[in-house]
């Protein structure tokens, strides 16, 4: 496992793609590790998110019975000075290029059975 910290912009930056791919405030701990592009057990990232909670850049909040955390104003506001973050490539684009290469090598097996 890495030892290396992620940028806390880089947290608030994947915290926002993930609301915005999901249409509404409020992302699980495993949506914001996906758009991180890093494993489900990484205690390191659980930890800065309590810290960027007590410095006033996110919400920690239940929905379902399930911890959200939810970009507020301040945490914004940090994104926004930052300028362009860096992400890995998102869970829905590469659930896209992957339907994209299956779709590609099926087409020839439908055209047989048409």
């Amino acid at each position: 496992m890495s030892t290396t910290q992620i940028p806390d912009v880089t947290v608030l930056a994947a915290i926002d793609r993930a609301e915005r791919h999901r249409g509404r405030p409020g992302v699980s701990v495993w949506l914001i590790f996906e758009h991180l592009g890093i494993p489900r057990r990484s205690r390191r990232v659980r930890a800065q998110l309590q810290s960027l909670v007590q410095d006033g850049a996110i919400e920690q909040r239940r929905a379902h019975g399930v911890d959200i955390w939810v970009l507020v104003s301040n945490g914004r506001k940090r994104l926004r000075r930052a300028g362009r973050v860096d992400l890995p490539e998102s869970p829905q684009h590469r659930d896209w290029c992957n339907a994209c290469i299956l779709a590609g090598q099926e087409i020839e097996r439908f055209r047989g059975t048409l």
